[in-house]
């Protein structure tokens, strides 16, 4: 999950947008096909930063 998150924090920085992540101290085990599931929180983020006004925060969010 590493990149989606990388490439939102570079997006919102484009933006001027702030993008703070904060992982929950247990492990969240999903079972799936792992591509697709980078591609649906991609797609998530993409879709926060596309929609959100320049200049402000993200709300956060907790996996």
């Amino acid at each position: 999950m590493a990149a989606p998150l990388a490439a939102a924090a570079l997006a919102t920085a484009k933006r001027g947008q702030v993008f703070t992540v904060q992982l929950a101290d247990r492990t969240l085990r999903v079972e799936g096909d792992p591509v697709r599931l980078v591609q649906a929180v991609n797609n998530l983020l993409h879709n926060a930063v596309k929609y959100t006004p320049k200049w402000t925060h993200h709300r956060e969010c907790t996996f």
